[in-house]
């Protein structure tokens, strides 16, 4: 958020916040109205995004892939996953889960380390399995992992058991569901402690179970297969040619994985609580003298271990079993990145649905989510933390994500994080600690979506920097500390600024090779920095100090000139105009109550007051203009009927209007970003973000009639009318203002008016006549005009004459007679040989009232017609349907006998229409309508006609 800061500038407006990750559903802004974003906080509200004090223990997934999740701490128990993607609380327990199991027949399972429970209600309710064991709960033995296996009359629950008593040893027990009351029954693999079981990936090809085990000559992988242990060939874990004995691990079977065929791969990672543990890759070759397990170059204590992929590739994460740090291999353990999860110790890893989840303990600890790669991970749930603060907002101009800089007072941190949905979910991106930060003061979103991050470090000042959503970061130094206050904006990925004060103030810029040089803007501090929309051709970029000098740079901050100083002071805030390459116009204002706003246009003398009409003592809080040259100016006083909100200016209108719909009395809006049309502020007096859309800056979109529609409406006593006009509510429209006019410059409206609905209908025009037409909102707030579209209204009808309806024996070149109509400069005729003028109908655009064919037409036929009038891009509506009947032809005499008949030759196809002779009676009793009607039904079309 542009030139403010709010845990330091203006501690009396600090908001206190939670952050909701994960919750099911997009928020959407309201439109023409203020509406809160939905906040980040904790609880089920919040989507268990904060859950201060927990640990996030068992991962597990259902089978459609969604997540389960073991919460220790006040809050701690079983969340499921939401279709939506949120998190929703199934059971309450304040014990703590080893492990976590669903079966194919829906039965969730959870295990401590003395006992099992199972659920057949999706989760709500659990039962114990019988109790303890393997002894589990007597001395210091434990269970320490556990499997679910379905099966068709039941599921088997396997579960793994360690003793650190010495001379004591655990082992494998599994508990057969199908036969209750047999118990746990012992398939242990002699004297060892397990600290792992899980079952294989190909378990329906090889019927195996794995296990990590700890005996007296030290760490091995081991396999149950047709009724039996086995040690898996090389998968022994040594250092060298010493033994590991592992105090805790995991074991990690990629999907491909199947002991009976030797496909896939295992992996191992095990601590021994003094930083003597590792990975290992266990080969599966089972031949006496096979290859030993390979160390795969991690040296430290790890406490869990995921695996995906196919043949050759794959990708292995191992978490570090004292610190928040993953380590992703994608080749199979070749080569490791090292990245942060937060928390104090990784408890569990999880490959699911193309993801990889990781479950994280201690402080700053979360449920945290990465790429299929097991990169990029992020906090999404669950965060062991508070927010006390947002200290910075901004939104970046790419994709309108919106970036949240939060502060925690109880630990003095910082943390960024980002949502792309309004608010619906937030991902943690990073905070104090992270990179080396001592905390964060400013933050930026380049117009490429680049972020940009400065704060401190033991090694002094840096600059963090994000193409990727802030997934990950590049660090470098920066020459001077940013202070919290001072400017600080971005153009793209390679012009970033910020500013400085030692004697001078300086403004920094980032060079080609990324290094900084810094130009001096004056003496006092500078806390605003604004670039030009079209920096990349005019290379201008404007800052102001809190003295209210501003200072112009046009060669991209090499240098910078004082501009004419308008009447301001203190908390600057700049904008330009979006068509700044042509207007040279910038917007300047203040925080001081009454200091107006400002507008300049580069070559002119001095700035301009442009606030006239807004409240006495409005005091600005945020000031931006958008796409479409209306600026915006965020008011810090409290909402009333007549005050504060949010000022409104559209180059439409001279005057300002205030938007306060949707906003409580007493509100006070403190900052503002926008994105498009969409405005964030912050709502102060509820402790939120509020947003607003203005769906009303835009003109409204005109539906019907189309542009230049001819002959619309009814033509009834000597006037058109039924002409509907309608258009489209842009969104919170909740009035209208619409005109109508005979003049395309809409200078002098025939008729206008208001309307609450999105049409009007109207009458009395003149017929034959042109109309233009218009429309825009004015409640809630007033908008600019539509396009202006126009029609022509219809012709008064015209009366068929002759033939009448239901002629019989007309002649064959028969003279056609209709009313004449005012103001027609033509008529339209059309002939057919049916009622719906479908059979090849003729048609003839004639000038007066009367035409006869020049060809005859066919003897002893029936033919319809109809006529319509013409005007200059108008018509009447058609005239109601005659039907007529041709005379027969004559009978032709015969030739004498000696003499030559020429043929006959015709141009036209006749058709012959066999009426009964009752129907002409019915024709002439009853009328044309009649006579269309009757004849549509009846009358058997023989052939189809051509007129010529």
């Amino acid at each position: 958020m542009k030139n403010r800061n709010f845990q330091r500038a203006a501690p009396a407006f600090l908001l206190a916040l939670a952050l909701a990750v994960l919750a099911s559903g997009a928020a959407s802004a309201a439109d023409a109205a203020w509406s809160a974003l939905p906040m980040p906080r904790s609880g089920v509200a919040g989507g268990w995004t904060l859950t201060p004090g927990s640990d996030v223990g068992a991962l597990a997934a259902d089978s459609q892939g969604r997540l389960l999740v073991w919460l220790s701490g006040a809050d701690g128990g079983l969340f499921h996953q939401a279709a939506g993607g949120g998190f929703g609380k199934l059971y309450s327990s304040p014990a703590e889960a080893v492990a976590l199991g669903t079966a194919s027949d829906g039965r969730f399972y959870y295990a401590t380390s003395v006992a099992v429970y199972r659920s057949e209600d999706g989760g709500q309710n659990f039962i114990t399995l019988p109790s303890n064991p393997g002894g589990a709960g007597a001395g210091n033995r434990r269970i320490t992992g556990m499997e679910v296996i379905s099966g068709g009359s039941g599921n088997a629950v396997a579960v793994s058991v360690a003793d650190s008593d010495a001379g004591e040893w655990g082992g494998v027990y599994v508990f057969n569901e199908a036969d209750f009351f047999s118990g746990w029954r012992d398939i242990s693999p002699g004297a060892s402690d397990v600290l792992h079981i899980m079952r294989s990936p190909s378990y329906a090809a090889d019927g195996a179970l794995l296990a990590l085990a700890v005996g007296a000559a030290g760490t091995s992988v081991i396999g149950y297969s047709g009724g039996g242990w086995s040690a898996i060939a090389g998968a022994e874990l040594r250092h060298g040619s010493n033994p590991v004995f592992a105090a805790e691990g995991r074991i990690a079977a990629t999907p491909d994985y199947n002991l009976s065929s030797g496909a896939g791969q295992l992996y191992a990672a095990v601590s021994n609580g003094a930083g003597g543990g590792g990975v290992w890759a266990a080969f599966l070759q089972r031949a006496p003298g096979s290859s030993p397990s390979a160390e795969l170059g991690l040296s430290g204590d790890f406490a869990s271990i995921a695996a995906s992929g196919a043949a050759p590739i794959y990708t292995v994460v191992v978490g570090a079993a004292a610190s928040g740090h993953l380590f992703c291999s994608s080749n199979g353990g070749s080569g490791w990145a090292q990245e942060a999860a937060g928390g104090d110790r990784i408890n569990s890893i999880m490959a699911s649905g193309g993801k990889y989840y990781a479950a994280t303990a201690g402080s700053g600890s979360a449920l945290c989510a990465a790429d299929t790669n097991g990169r990029n991970w992020g906090q999404a749930a669950f965060i062991d933390g508070a927010i006390s603060a947002v200290v910075d907002l901004a939104v970046s101009p790419s994709d309108g994500a919106v970036y949240l800089l939060s502060f925690n007072s109880s630990g003095s941190s910082h943390d960024l994080w980002r949502s792309a949905d309004l608010g619906a979910s937030w991902r943690h991106l990073l905070g104090t600690g992270d990179y080396g930060l001592g905390g964060i003061e400013r933050m930026a979103v380049a117009g490429d979506g680049t972020i940009f991050i400065a704060g401190p470090t033991a090694a002094g000042p840096v600059l963090l920097e994000s193409k990727n959503s802030g997934l990950s970061f590049s660090a470098a130094a920066l020459p001077q500390a940013v202070d919290s206050t001072a400017g600080f904006a971005a153009a793209d990925a390679a012009n970033l600024f910020y500013a400085s004060l030692d004697s001078f103030a300086r403004v920094w810029r980032r060079t080609a090779s990324g290094g900084f040089e810094s130009a001096v803007a004056g003496a006092a501090a500078i806390n605003a920095i604004e670039i030009s929309p079209s920096f990349d051709q005019d290379r201008t970029l404007v800052a102001g100090a809190s003295d209210g000098n501003i200072f112009l740079s046009t060669d991209g901050g090499a240098s910078f000139g004082a501009l004419p100083r308008p009447a301001i002071s203190g908390d600057i805030y700049l904008a330009f105009a979006p068509d700044f390459s042509t207007s040279r116009r910038i917007y300047s204002a203040s925080r001081d109550a009454g200091a107006g706003i400002w507008q300049l246009t580069l070559g002119e003398s001095g700035w301009s007051r442009i606030d006239s009409g807004l409240p006495s003592g409005f005091m600005v809080s945020g000031l931006s203009v958008s796409p479409a040259g209306v600026i915006y100016a965020a008011s810090a006083n409290q909402v009333t009927s007549s005050a504060g909100g949010l000022a409104r200016k559209s180059p439409d209108y001279a005057a300002w209007d205030s938007a306060r719909s949707g906003l409580p009395a007493g509100v006070t809006l403190w900052g503002m970003e926008m994105s498009g049309d969409v405005m964030f502020s912050l709502d102060t007096a509820n402790s939120v973000i509020v947003t607003f859309t203005d769906t009303l800056a835009a003109p409204v979109q005109l539906v019907s009639p189309p542009d230049k529609a001819p002959g619309l409406g009814i033509f009834g006593t000597g006037a058109v009318g039924g002409i509907d006009l309608t258009w489209r509510n842009p969104g919170g429209a909740a009035l209208y203002e619409w005109q109508v006019s005979d003049r395309a410059d809409m200078s002098s409206p025939r008729f206008s008016g208001t309307s609450p609905t999105e049409s009007i209908r109207l009458s009395n025009l003149d017929a034959g006549a042109a109309y233009y037409w218009r429309v825009r909102v004015t409640l809630p707030l007033p908008g600019p005009w539509s396009a202006v579209r126009s029609f022509t209204a219809a012709l008064g009808g015209v009366t068929l004459l002759a033939p009448g309806p239901g002629a019989g024996g007309v002649a064959q070149r028969p003279v056609f007679q209709w009313t004449q109509t005012a103001a027609a400069t033509g008529y339209q005729l059309v002939i057919a040989a049916d009622a719906g003028f479908t059979s090849s109908p003729a048609e003839y655009s004639i000038a007066g009232n009367a035409w006869q064919p020049v060809t005859e037409l066919g003897a002893g036929m029936t033919y319809f017609w109809k006529v319509r009038a013409l005007g200059p891009n108008t018509f009447s509506a058609w005239s109601g349907t005659a039907a007529f009947t041709t005379a027969a032809a004559a009978t032709p005499s015969q030739p004498p006998p000696g003499t030559t008949q020429e043929p006959i030759v015709t141009t036209q196809v006749i058709v012959q229409t066999a009426v009964p002779e009752w129907v002409t009676y019915a024709v002439i009793g009853f009328g044309g309508l009649t006579v269309v009607l009757l004849i549509v039904v009846i009358a058997t079309v023989r052939s189809r006609p051509k007129f010529f």
